[in-house]
């Protein structure tokens, strides 16, 4: 006669943690004490400034660039994370709150990035549902350089020729897959940042990779090149308090949220695309 043995739980699950280079880092990640909770905005000086060339001794001069008249204002929305955990158990008591309460956070502190890279690149609640849209990575605004598919360093060349040639030509910041950063060649990292051989920082997110679901023309894999991208995160809260509430008596399941507020943007109007092939090596 068959017999089952029962699973106990002796040992913690193995940790989980935010895949590296991603979206929050120390360059992006913001620190001041302002309350950025209720949207935050700046006027880009990127964007709207002028550049030119005159001569000291004859009249007239050549514009380098002009942004006299782009809209120069910049606006970020703040939108919720949320992050639940769910477990089946008897236990109770203090200890065991505890307990859910980290893996809660746990869960949202690895997750965060991957939701900030998404909101990133689809504005699917900040950006697009805000009375003030902010910026994301698929917005009409967004010039497309090439939608054929080339390999991830022609791409990335691509990129940095189309933002040399938009604003005053300042530095940008390259926004890809963890797949098409493997294929960068000459990388460095410099505390926890990817940067390319000029010393463009490369994100990786997770939150870019392709699902399969997606729409044309956005279908696929796609390389972005942006401004400096901004990230604020409020702190974590978890819900319920009282762990009589977390509980759901008709299966014994035991529900834990971590949530917090977070917002991203981007300086600068200069936002190109070009889409990539993993495919090809170069």
């Amino acid at each position: 006669m068959a017999t089952t043995k029962s699973v106990g739980f002796a040992v913690e699950a193995p940790p989980i943690a935010a895949a590296p280079f991603g979206v929050v880092n120390r360059l992006t990640l913001q620190t001041d004490d302002v309350r950025w909770e209720g949207g935050v905005g700046y006027e880009s000086l990127a964007c709207a400034g002028k550049v030119e060339l005159w001569d000291i001794c004859e009249p007239g001069s050549q514009i380098i660039f002009d942004g006299t008249g782009k809209p120069r204002g910049i606006y970020a929305s703040p939108f919720g994370i949320t992050a639940t955990d769910t477990c089946t158990s008897t236990m109770s008591g203090s200890a065991f709150r505890d307990y859910a309460e980290g893996r809660a956070n746990q869960l949202l502190e690895a997750s965060t990035p991957k939701a900030v890279e998404y909101e990133l690149k689809w504005g699917w609640e900040a950006a697009t549902a805000s009375p003030n849209p902010g910026r994301w990575l698929t917005s009409p605004d967004t010039v497309v350089v090439d939608s054929t598919g080339v390999a991830p360093k022609t791409a990335m060349m691509i990129l940095e020729d189309a933002y040399a040639s938009c604003s005053f030509g300042g530095g940008g910041m390259l926004h890809m897959t963890p797949g098409a950063a493997i294929a960068i060649p000459d990388k460095e990292v410099v505390d926890k940042v990817f940067f390319n051989s000029i010393g463009t920082p490369i994100i990786a997110g997770a939150g870019y990779a392709p699902t399969g679901t997606e729409i044309a023309p956005w279908d696929g894999n796609w390389m972005f090149i942006t401004g400096p991208t901004f990230v604020w995160l409020g702190e974590s809260q978890v819900f319920p308090e009282d762990l009589s509430q977390a509980v759901y008596v008709a299966t014994n399941d035991i529900f834990f949220k971590a949530e917090r507020l977070a917002a991203v943007t981007f300086d600068g109007c200069c936002v190109f695309a070009v889409k990539v092939d993993l495919t090809k090596c170069c």
